[in-house]
């Protein structure tokens, strides 16, 4: 008998794409890339390594003279990464649970509809689309995220509509904004609120250029190009959206009567996780009650 927990301890679905796991910093003029996970030793010697060339001095000397203690994860990391890496890889994983299902399926000899396969498809492609969103998020770049989370909302909209529908005409002649109430029917009511704001700030009329620039005097107003504060205001967004992925799946699992022990533990597993990102992004539960596997 399949076990969820097994499978998944025994690395059946750990497969990563880390490009959003990576953390942008700047010594100087110089602006790089670490892993952020990165160990205290690996940030201390890199930082060493650019500063000797920077400086144009030994590189021994520059390691003396860093204190490794400025390198640990409390000096270097906070929170809000720690939340995008959860989710980057929970999404990782949720998508090779979604493509090992869609192998059980199709070994069952079942002829699947143009839109359940469309389905599947629209899935797995989100996987990238989180990972933008992260990317832009932990470089500070938060109104660019929004397009992409209001994306990723229509596309779990149309995921919820062509699962059902049977009428490849209707399929084709679709259009994906038609399906915004399919989440608010199909998975909860209240999803139509988030729509609505992602769609706001997505649009940015013009009553809402306050969301990006500051008044000083009627002669000198501030725009802000990056902005991590505001990137991470929109944090609670991406999690929410991330249990709207997993609640998106739990109904396709439901559509082919495939819910069973083995995804009802997925499924309380993911609950969990929202749990924890939520309390994590409300400071209730602090970083030092995580373990951090370091490179």
């Amino acid at each position: 008998m399949k076990d969820f927990l097994n499978d998944v301890n025994n690395g059946k679905f750990n497969v990563r794409d880390e490009i959003s796991e990576l953390q942008t910093l700047k010594i100087g003029d110089i602006v790089y890339s670490i892993p952020i996970n990165s160990s205290p030793k690996l940030r201390m010697y890199l930082a060493s390594a650019i500063q000797s060339y920077s400086n144009n001095t030994d590189f021994y000397d520059e390691l003396n003279d860093n204190d490794i203690g400025n390198f640990d994860d409390s000096a270097s990391i906070d929170k809000y990464l720690i939340i995008n890496v959860m989710v980057s890889r929970a999404v990782d994983t949720v998508k090779q649970i979604i493509v090992d299902f869609y192998k059980d399926i199709i070994k069952t000899n079942l002829t699947l509809t143009i839109g359940e396969n469309q389905y599947f498809l629209s899935l797995v492609r989100l996987n990238n689309s989180f990972k933008s969103a992260i990317v832009l998020c932990n470089d500070g770049f938060f109104l660019e995220m929004m397009p992409i989370l209001r994306m990723i909302f229509e596309q779990l909209s149309l995921c919820c509509y062509v699962i059902d529908e049977p009428n490849d005409d209707k399929i084709i002649k679709n259009k994906v904004t038609d399906d915004i109430s399919c989440l608010k029917t199909k998975i909860n009511p209240k999803y139509g609120e988030l729509y609505g704001l992602l769609t706001k700030e997505t649009h940015l009329a013009p009553d809402q250029t306050g969301v990006y620039s500051t008044v000083i005097d009627y002669q000198t107003i501030i725009s802000y190009n990056r902005s991590g504060k505001k990137a991470k205001e929109n944090i609670p967004l991406l999690i929410e959206l991330y249990y709207i992925y997993v609640q998106v799946f739990k109904y396709g699992l439901e559509h082919f009567n495939r819910y069973d022990n083995y995804y009802k533990e997925f499924y309380n597993t993911e609950t969990q996780l929202i749990d924890l990102l939520k309390g994590i992004y409300k400071g209730d539960i602090g970083l030092d009650k995580l373990e951090i596997e370091h490179l």
